[in-house]
């Protein structure tokens, strides 16, 4: 045997290859986190990875939100998924390599890390990008999730 054949999904490329557009203000307009979100989304897509959308808003009285809930909700996500504040009681999360479950699973983690840590009240909605959807489309079903509606 002249070598070992490697599977294809060894492959696959280490989590730097995604871009990573980074906020360039505290609060970001929904047009704009449209825009980031389609171009991790055509990356993802050409590496054959995952990624999951998610909406996060604090929930409580106004004397309980800290100045920024990505500076809250950073720590308890990895490195690799981005972080885009969109308001002072809003964020989206965009975890890279994250399909349905384990997307369900990260959801589920962060909202008791933040809960039991920063003990602040936070609801989350979480949608995984399926091939060829927009970003714009992918926010509006990860805020349907939050809200509870049926898309």
């Amino acid at each position: 045997m002249a070598g070992q054949r490697r599977r294809r999904i060894d492959e696959r490329r280490d989590p730097g290859d995604i871009p990573a557009p980074e906020a360039d203000s505290e609060s970001l307009t929904r047009g704009a986190v449209s825009a980031m979100l389609d171009e991790v989304l055509v990356a993802a897509h050409g590496a054959r990875r995952a990624v999951t959308v998610v909406v996060a808003e604090a929930r409580g009285g106004v004397a309980t939100i800290p100045p920024s809930l990505g500076d809250v909700v950073r720590p308890h996500v990895r490195d690799t998924d981005l972080v885009w504040p969109t308001g002072p009681r809003a964020v989206t999360l965009v975890l890279v390599d994250a399909d349905g479950p384990s997307g369900e699973v990260a959801v589920a983690r962060i909202r008791g890390e933040v809960t039991a840590r920063a003990r602040l009240g936070i609801a989350l909605g979480r949608a995984t990008a399926a091939p060829g959807i927009q970003g714009g489309d992918l926010i509006d079903l990860a805020t349907a999730n939050l809200l509870g509606l049926k898309p």
